[in-house]
């Protein structure tokens, strides 16, 4: 056991400490990037409340989600980040099984680098910007939204490519009575709900970092 657990110290501390001077962040710096996962949808059981109330059922399964970020890095520990992403799936309402609902997300947000100097570089990410929900039927309505998040992202043994894990979380106001009649009637929610929805994306992703000073 202690063979095992003294080989991870050692990959740990090749990892965190011998770092070359091009795997690492140094500020004015262009990072292009491309991420998916499932996004799991109402987190914090808005629905299930409401379902549980007016017993119906209403259901937003876990969707594939693909984006893409571009991050322009102030300095080495701070980045400026936009961030636009997509989900296309479905719900399952009261009245209908299997209904369109597409989801877009664009964000602005700083992004914290934790350990700009290593190979392996811990975030914390936080910004606010726009969510627009696609109904498979009626118009589609823009709501602001906030998200957080935070990961993690190696260097893939090249100055430029690297790779990312990160779990990040979008909040917004699902209000029903901003979407057209026809919208309505298929959600089966009434014209009453509004509720703030927390959403978790999680995901992996590569990223090009380019530039630089």
């Amino acid at each position: 056991m202690w063979r095992c657990l003294r080989g991870w110290i050692v990959f740990a501390g090749l990892l965190l400490g011998s770092t070359p001077a091009w795997a690492q962040y140094a500020g004015r710096e262009q990072v292009l990037g491309f991420f998916f996962g499932p996004s799991l949808y109402d987190v914090g059981g808005t629905f299930d409340d409401y379902n549980r109330a007016h017993n119906i059922n209403f259901d937003r399964p876990p969707e594939a989600t693909f984006g893409m970020t571009f991050e322009y890095t102030i300095t080495k520990w701070i980045g400026l980040e936009f961030l636009g992403s997509v989900s296309f799936g479905d719900i399952d309402t009261p009245v209908i099984i299997g209904y369109d609902f597409d989801h877009w997300n664009f964000t602005g947000n700083v992004v914290v680098h934790l350990t700009p100097d290593h190979r392996v570089v811990p975030f914390v990410t936080f910004g606010a910007g726009a969510a627009i929900l696609v109904p498979g039927t009626g118009r589609s309505v823009t709501t602001s939204v906030f998200n957080a998040g935070a990961g993690v992202e190696t260097f893939l043994g090249t100055p430029n490519w690297l790779f990312r894990a990160e779990v990040r979380a979008f909040n917004f106001r699902f209000d029903v009575s901003k979407f057209a009649g026809v919208t309505q009637q298929d959600l089966g929610l009434g014209t009453t709900f509004s509720e703030r929805q927390t959403n978790v994306l999680v995901s992996l992703g590569v990223r090009y970092k380019f530039g630089g000073s």
